[in-house]
């Protein structure tokens, strides 16, 4: 019995299983305000207008705030369904870590590279964030792909 087509099949499986995954290539931390984010076809009573971004906020009716904008290397519309967004964060204010955890299919807006995470609530729009963390899953809990600032690996947390 030869193992080269068992070589074979892993081989097909690995490569399958590398094309479906999902990458964040960057992270970066924006405040933005809701003049910013607001176009001039909303003003005169059009829906939101997220010019070809998804934007996943902790309060979808608020647009000011700090958001992460998450830049991936496939568009969010190839993901599978049910997928989660979870960000923990450790705030300045206390030191205690936070968690957020939204369905992305509550995002408004385009589906392609790029996922603007807004912090949009009152408690957590102005706040300092010291560390965070960033993970997308699927159904079952599992990552489908994460990113984290420096400082989230210290030994103190």
């Amino acid at each position: 019995m030869s193992t080269r087509p068992a070589i074979l099949l892993l081989l097909s499986i690995a490569t399958v299983s590398a094309l479906d995954a999902i990458t964040m290539e960057s992270v970066v931390t924006r405040r933005l305000g809701k003049e910013e984010l607001t176009s001039v076809s909303e003003i005169f009573g059009a829906p939101e207008q997220a010019g070809g971004r998804c934007f996943l906020r902790s309060n979808p009716a608020e647009k000011a705030g700090l958001y992460f904008v998450v830049d991936f290397d496939s568009a969010l519309s190839s993901l599978p369904e049910a997928c989660t967004v979870k960000l923990e964060m450790v705030l300045a204010a206390d030191g205690k870590e936070q968690t957020l955890e939204l369905p992305l299919k509550s995002s408004t807006g385009h589906m392609g590279n790029a996922l603007y995470l807004g912090l949009t609530d009152s408690a957590l729009r102005d706040a300092d964030i010291l560390a965070w963390r960033i993970r997308l899953l699927d159904s079952s809990g599992n990552t489908l792909a994460a990113r984290h600032s420096y400082l989230w690996e210290m030994p103190a947390r």
